[in-house]
């Protein structure tokens, strides 16, 4: 079924990103949609891994979804006629038979997400989430009793978040199957310069840029693996979320709710603040006089 548009523009919407923070702490989610509160600026080390996460990204595309079609990242989704056409613009593709989206926009009620790829291929549709963290293609993601490790927990929830929203806005499609794409530890390049045309395919225009890109698709290797985590996110979606202040009885579905709702009410009026170890290292401060 074509999601209702019109009904949803006058909504605020939760984001993979808002969800995640709502995880660390719901009272953020206060803060992250107040731009009266300035988060703390991001250290070298921050920009370093977002910029090696982009570059990977980018190494990934290239090599295993050269034939995606790229929705447009760069609109704002802060603007509700862009969330509009992004999100009509990725059904009308996606209705079209098999194809590979690149940064699609899907939206259910007052979720919204823009997965990394997302696939048709038949009546199967498939998230693909891009995480730049290594992978030993020889260990596993669960440890004791099936558990999934903390180290992997917030790919999977990250993921499972998208899945959720996914199947809300394409009811009429068998479930989403979910994998993560990750660096490979136990794979090499027969590329000798590879983060430099990484580089210089990201960064150059041109003919340079061309030629950094060719030779990156074309070359005989990958690094990447590819996780089914399709059966881990239904798990992690149908589980107990913790997060601070949490009673330990909401739900997945009922935390996403619960978060969606918070950042639709006054922002002045969001739940008081559970204070506790995750405050040390909490982006939003004030100053001391």
């Amino acid at each position: 079924l074509k999601p209702n548009l019109n009904e949803l523009m006058s909504k605020r919407l939760l984001t993979k990103s808002l969800f995640k923070t709502g995880i660390s702490c719901p009272r953020k989610l206060r803060y992250a949609t107040n731009k009266l509160y300035a988060r703390g600026d991001t250290n070298a080390l921050d920009r370093s891994l977002i910029e090696g996460g982009r570059q990977f990204e980018e190494y990934c595309r290239l090599k295993h979804f050269s034939d995606g079609v790229r929705i447009d990242e760069n609109e704002k989704i802060d603007d509700e006629a862009n969330v509009d056409e992004l999100v009509e613009r990725t059904y009308s593709l996606l209705m079209n038979g098999d194809i590979t989206l690149l940064e699609g926009a899907v939206r259910a009620e007052n979720f919204f997400v823009r997965p990394d790829v997302l696939q048709r291929l038949g009546d199967s549709l498939s998230l693909i989430e891009i995480k730049a963290k290594s992978w030993d293609s020889s260990s596993k993601m669960v440890g004791k009793k099936e558990k999934i490790l903390s180290t992997f927990l917030p790919y999977i929830q990250d993921i499972a978040f998208q899945k959720l929203v996914v199947q809300r806005a394409y009811p009429d499609f068998p479930p989403v199957k979910a994998y993560l794409m990750m660096p490979d530890k136990n794979k090499r390049t027969e590329l000798m310069s590879l983060q430099q045309l990484m580089i210089e395919a990201i960064t150059r225009q041109g003919s340079s840029s061309e030629e950094a890109r060719r030779t990156i698709s074309q070359s005989n290797d990958t690094l990447t693996a590819l996780i089914d985590v399709t059966d881990l996110t239904d798990i992690v979606i149908e589980d107990r979320l913790f997060f601070p202040g949490s009673n330990a009885n909401e739900s997945f579905k009922e935390a996403a709710e619960l978060f969606a709702a918070s950042i639709e009410e006054d922002t002045e009026k969001g739940p008081p603040p559970p204070i506790g170890s995750h405050c040390k290292a909490c982006e939003y401060r004030t100053k001391s006089k």
